[in-house]
């Protein structure tokens, strides 16, 4: 009888087992459990296209014709299986025009769960905070050059990795991006999120400009929020020195930790509500709203 199955119940008592009794093991240890064989890519691309097709609260998909897609997975991952990532590219083949060229997967390079860099960071197999790994791999740069198709001016050598000697970085209140009736606390979100700017980038006044710029979205990780970690994933992951070598704005949201998001991730399984993945999901509107200030250059925002 499935129609009697409450679902939300039986998430209440196996919290409440675990909190009460101890005689069942975390269920939060089952946030970093993976099982790619589970993922069926061909359901999901028919998701997705019924989704615009029935409900427009995402955007075409038809979008992503033109678009590239870059993904990595590490050699010794312990988080995130392999099979995970390829299949988040399989899913990708079925949107843009030339998988062979737009789709770049990376495979082979070594390192822990962790963001990869070339010198900035923990040892390259160190698992744990900031999950920031110094791994001789530049993947910030490697990022932004395949999503800009290999045009974008390497950094001169020696450029400070935090940018802040050609640029600036800047602080603002996340809070008014939230929905009406949002909280942070609601949303995930962190009170203060972080642009860096080229001085390219700067207006007179002292906020971001976006005449003439690019804007780049970086997420942090899981347990990388400001708390965690400080403003090393802002300063260390490497893309503000690309940033300041070819006029590009990088915004890094900040997610927080929460009674329902204990690891402060961003949201990737429905913690801020069933419309999560859609344009009406909290950390997506705020996210686009604060793209939409830079790109039109109304955003204002104190230097730090």
């Amino acid at each position: 009888f499935p129609d009697d199955i409450n679902v939300s119940e039986l998430v209440a008592v196996t919290r409440s087992t675990y909190a009460t009794t101890h005689t069942i093991d975390n269920p939060d240890n089952l946030l970093d459990d993976q099982f790619p064989d589970d993922i069926n890519v061909s359901e999901l691309v028919t998701v997705t296209r019924s989704t615009y097709a029935t409900t427009h609260t995402i955007d075409n998909p038809d979008n992503l014709l033109d678009d590239q897609v870059w993904v990595l997975s590490a050699l010794q991952d312990t988080v995130v299986e392999t099979g995970v990532v390829q299949a988040a590219a399989d899913y990708y083949t079925a949107f843009v025009a030339d998988p062979a060229t737009q789709i770049e997967s990376v495979f082979n390079t070594s390192g822990e769960h962790s963001f990869l860099t070339v010198n900035q960071g923990s040892s390259c197999l160190f698992k744990g905070e900031p999950y920031i790994n110094a791994c001789d791999y530049d993947a910030a740069g490697e990022i932004l050059q395949h999503l800009n198709k290999h045009t974008l001016t390497t950094p001169p050598a020696g450029a400070r990795v935090d940018g802040l000697d050609l640029g600036q970085l800047l602080t603002f209140d996340q809070a008014p991006y939230l929905e009406p009736g949002f909280t942070l606390e609601a949303a995930g979100l962190y009170d203060v999120g972080y642009m860096y700017a080229p001085d390219a980038c700067v207006g007179g006044g002292g906020g971001v400009s976006g005449e003439g710029c690019r804007v780049h979205v970086a997420f942090h990780g899981c347990e990388m929020t400001v708390p965690d970690i400080g403003q090393q994933f802002v300063t260390n992951a490497g893309y503000n020195s690309w940033a300041a070598a070819n006029d590009v704005i990088v915004l890094y949201p900040q997610a927080t930790r929460t009674t329902l998001n204990p690891k402060g991730c961003f949201d990737w399984w429905g913690y801020t509500g069933a419309d999560y993945a859609s344009k009406l999901g909290c950390q997506m509107s705020a996210v686009d709203k604060m793209v939409t200030g830079i790109a039109s250059a109304s955003t204002t925002a104190a230097q730090q």
